[in-house]
């Protein structure tokens, strides 16, 4: 379990590396942010639509 954390936590932060260099433009910051926050509304409206049972 141990092994298996480690590689998926260096998986992040070599993916974190790479989109540091992406993300540094303000421009780009603001799609993504777009972006992102685009898709947490969209899960928020979709839970709140699902039915627990």
């Amino acid at each position: 379990m141990i092994t298996v954390d480690l590689v998926v936590m260096i998986g992040y932060s070599l993916l974190a590396t790479r989109l540091m260099r992406i993300v540094k433009d303000a421009r780009r910051m603001k799609l993504q942010n777009q972006i992102f926050g685009s898709l947490f509304i969209g899960a928020g409206a979709l839970l709140s639509f699902s039915r627990h049972h």
